[in-house]
């Protein structure tokens, strides 16, 4: 049943490759001529009410002890391992490397749908909202973000990610308990989802200069600069974090659907 599953992704993955090494030399092209048509937020409505000189209203980040990243990241390193072993015995490598693709992209596809789905429910007008306490506990880089965008790349690794590495735990638990090829696609996408923020504040500048992210950067394999400020130049496309270039094609017409069913966002940009 394994061999079936991931037989399923066969096609779709390779279609993926091929697709983007034939689309990214293109679509830088292709975002600056979006972003052109939309309108720079010099009105953003949350600009007018956050000041400047007060660029977070998080308390102070208090879990930066050995202790806390060793009681957080043990669970899941473990599980991770026991089904990367598990899935060894019953795939092939060609199999482990259609899911491990297969992951990348299920993961660059969530990043987005939570990306999109945090704009536009959240409040960062520092009034209090339900979606707003929850991106500040899982997702400390996310809150004030546009506002403050650079402030991701200071954070350290653990402050970025500890929220979303304490939910990976879970999905670890439900990946080794479904085993096999649907098990371990679970798994991929669990840890590259619970480490978007790193893509994200890679892109923000952070590790800039380390030789082995200019050439994933360059080769548009993980999400870089040019494509992320589309996103900054309106909020209203470019929401996928992990690679970008290829989800959020897929991406980018349904949240334009989304906006014109449910009309302007106070926390997107103004088409």
């Amino acid at each position: 049943m394994s061999f079936c599953f991931l037989d399923r992704f066969t096609a779709r993955s390779f279609l993926l490759i091929c697709f983007h090494c034939l689309c990214f030399q293109s679509a830088n092209s292709f975002d600056a001529e979006l972003a052109e048509q939309i309108p720079k937020p010099t009105s953003h409505k949350r600009l007018e009410t956050i000041k400047e000189e007060d660029p977070t209203s998080l308390e102070p980040f208090m879990y930066e002890s050995t202790l806390d990243k060793v009681a957080v990241l043990t669970p899941s390193v473990a599980m991770a391992t026991n089904l990367l072993l598990n899935t060894a015995q019953v795939l092939d490598p060609i199999q482990m490397g259609q899911g491990f693709i297969a992951g990348f992209f299920m993961a660059d596809a969530l990043s987005g749908i939570l990306h999109c789905a945090g704009d536009t429910f959240s409040g960062e007008d520092n009034e209090p909202s339900t979606a707003t306490d929850v991106i500040k506990a899982l997702s400390r880089g996310a809150y004030l973000h546009h506002s403050f965008p650079y402030r991701l790349a200071e954070m350290s690794y653990w402050e970025a990610t500890r929220g979303a590495n304490l939910c990976l735990i879970p999905v670890l638990m439900g990946a080794s308990a479904l085993g096999g090829g649907a098990g371990y696609v679970l798994g991929v996408t669990g840890v590259f989802l619970a480490n978007h923020e790193v893509f994200h504040a890679i892109a923000h500048g952070k590790y800039k200069g380390n030789p082995l992210i200019k050439l994933l950067t360059d080769s548009k394999i993980i999400l870089d600069k040019d494509h992320h400020q589309g996103h900054h130049q309106g909020y209203t496309q470019n929401f996928c974090v992990i690679n970008g270039y290829i989800m959020d094609m897929i991406l980018n017409p349904l949240a334009a659907i989304f906006r014109s069913w449910c009309g302007k966002r106070p926390t997107m940009q103004d088409d």
